[in-house]
């Protein structure tokens, strides 16, 4: 196990080298081998974002049958009604037209009615499935800044990684978006 009481000041001076305008490639490792976990800061692809946040959706609902071709339309609402804050820091402009309906597509009931529309009509047009669209890389909506790590903590299953995946995330996003640290809260367990 990854003593905790490290992580509080590890995220605190990631957070600071993220902040630095100098740039830094990252490696955080983690545990003794055979077990190290790597991560690379700012080197999530935006698939794995969606694919982490859909993880943590679904975690945070245990009764969600496993199979998403058994969910019901309840199903859908709860799951979508989870995700509700996280949606808006998703960037799927970044995604490949393959990665949007291979990951994507089979969720769409998640997403806001004009951003589906938009993002299908946007991948439509591409004749390459490995192309990405231009010049829409920001996320249609932005009507939440605040995401609380400690809340995805709680609800990820407990690994001996999980406080800083959740931080990764975090991080990713507000690379992502441009985001001021101080506009998205982040409470230290």
């Amino acid at each position: 196990m990854v003593d905790n009481k490290f992580l509080p000041k590890l995220s605190q001076n990631l957070l600071e080298i993220l902040n630095d305008d100098e740039y830094y490639d990252i490696t955080i490792e983690v545990g003794k081998d055979p077990y190290v976990k790597v991560f690379r800061a700012h080197m999530m692809d935006e698939i794995q974002i969606w694919e982490r946040v859909i993880k943590w959706g679904v975690a945070q609902n245990p009764a969600l049958p496993s199979e998403l071709t058994n969910y019901s339309k309840d199903d859908f609402k709860t799951l979508k009604n989870s995700l509700q804050q996280c949606i808006p820091f998703i960037r799927f402009y970044n995604l490949t037209s393959k990665e949007f309906k291979d990951k994507v597509l089979p969720y769409r009931k998640l997403l806001p009615k004009e951003l589906y529309e938009d993002l299908l009509d946007t991948f439509l047009k591409l004749s390459d499935p490995d192309s990405r669209p231009t010049n829409k890389s920001k996320p249609r909506i932005y009507k939440h800044k605040q995401i609380d790590v400690e809340q995805i903590q709680e609800q990820i299953p407990y690994d001996d990684i999980k406080e800083l995946e959740a931080e990764q995330i975090q991080e990713q996003i507000q690379y992502n978006n441009d985001i001021n640290p101080e506009q998205i809260q982040c409470k230290q367990s």
